[in-house]
């Protein structure tokens, strides 16, 4: 993409227009997507329950923990023979 500090709207590797306003790109945007019969898919996501969702997210962080934690042990303090 150029570096003109224009917003570039780019379709199939083509840049389709070039505009001042991020207003404009995206109205050239959605010009373009509704002109394609673009429709997004519809299916329903499943999402977790909050319980084991917050199970979930307490194993993530205790494995970034204990990946993570180890390589700051020890390096706390002023070190040497006690800052004397």
């Amino acid at each position: 993409m150029p570096s003109d500090g224009k917003f570039h709207v780019v379709d199939k590797g083509n840049i389709v227009g070039s505009f001042r306003s991020i207003k404009k790109a995206e109205e050239k945007f959605y010009q373009i997507v509704k002109e394609s019969g673009y429709k997004p898919d519809t299916t329903i996501n499943e999402s977790l329950d909050p319980s084991k969702e917050a199970l979930e997210r307490y194993a993530l962080e205790k494995a970034i923990f204990w990946a993570e934690g180890p390589k700051y042990k020890g390096k706390g303090g002023r070190g040497g023979r006690g800052g004397v």
